[in-house]
C-alpha cells in the first residue's frame, strides 16, 4: 500500500529500487527558445523528458538492443524535437548523469551513434562534468547558439 502514497517519479526509481528508496530527484532542466533554429527554418514538434530506460534504447542502437550499462547513471534529460521543410529532423538534448564517470560512459555510446550517423558532421556531443548535450541533424551554424546556451547553463554559479 505504501507504492500508492508514494509513487515513483521516474523510471529510474523503477529500474533501481534502491534510487526509489532514497527517492532520488531527477535533475530537471529547461531549455530556451533558440531563435537562431527558428530563423533557419526549423520547427520545434515535441519536447519531452525521455528517461533512463530511453536512453538504454538511443545508446543501445548500434547493437540493435539496449546499452543498460550506459544509461544506468542516468539522473535526467530533456529532448527538443525540430523539423525543417527541408532538411531532416533534428534534435538537443540535454542530460545528467549520476556522476562524471556515468557521463564518460553515456558520452562514449553517443559518440558511437554519432559516428555512424548519415552524416557525422551534423552531429555532436560534448561533456561538462556530469552534464551531456547531444545534438543531431544540426549544422555547424546551427549549433553555436545551441551549444553556448548549454555552456552557460552548465557553468557553476560563483
Amino acid at each position: 500500500n505504501a507504492m500508492h502514497t508514494k509513487v515513483p517519479i521516474s523510471m529510474e526509481q523503477v529500474l533501481h529500487p534502491e534510487k526509489y528508496d532514497s527517492f532520488e530527484v531527477p535533475t530537471e532542466f529547461t531549455m530556451p527558445p533558440f531563435s537562431t533554429l527558428e530563423a533557419a527554418g526549423f520547427e520545434e514538434v515535441a519536447e519531452d523528458t525521455l528517461g533512463e530506460l530511453e536512453m538504454s534504447v538511443y545508446f543501445g542502437q548500434p547493437n540493435d538492443g539496449t546499452d543498460k550499462v550506459a544509461a544506468a547513471g542516468w539522473n535526467g534529460d530533456r529532448l527538443r524535437v525540430y523539423r525543417h521543410p527541408e532538411r531532416g529532423p533534428a534534435a538537443v538534448w540535454y542530460t545528467d548523469w549520476d556522476s562524471e564517470q556515468d557521463a564518460q560512459e553515456a558520452e562514449r555510446a553517443a559518440k558511437t551513434i554519432a559516428k555512424a550517423a548519415t552524416d557525422p558532421n551534423e552531429h555532436e556531443v560534448l561533456r561538462r562534468g556530469s552534464r551531456l548535450l547531444i545534438l543531431r541533424g544540426l549544422s555547424e551554424n546551427d549549433r553555436v547558439e545551441v551549444r553556448q546556451s548549454w555552456l552557460d547553463s552548465t557553468t557553476p554559479s560563483p
